[in-house]
């Protein structure tokens, strides 16, 4: 299994907050990943390479991380929000590429 990167994660400014409330993890399990103690569980690997995704994502189209002249209040929200954001989106683009072979007909 890849390690995870929790470097990009930093880098974007992402604090354990931010990965608690969007993946639904303790904000202790989220400090431990950002700090490179423990590696995310393998049943929430997925969702957690989602994050990594979206967040790489927003730092390419330049959203993170946010400016630091911000308050911090405000840059904790848009940095979640912006991160959120960038998963929805992900999601629905991968939604519409399915070709609906794995949905079941209704009758």
């Amino acid at each position: 299994m890849e390690s995870f990167q929790f470097e990009l994660l930093r880098e974007a400014g992402v604090k354990p907050r931010h990965i608690s409330r969007l993946l639904g993890v303790s904000r202790v399990t989220a400090s431990n990943w950002l700090r490179g103690v423990t590696q995310p569980h393998h049943l929430i690997r997925a969702s957690a390479d989602e994050l990594l995704s979206a967040t790489r994502a927003a730092m390419e189209d330049g959203r993170l991380p946010v400016p630091d002249q911000l308050p911090l209040e405000e840059r904790s929200v848009r940095t979640a929000a912006t991160v959120k954001k960038y998963m929805l989106k992900a999601n629905c683009t991968d939604e519409s590429t399915d070709d609906g072979a794995n949905t079941p007909e209704l009758t």
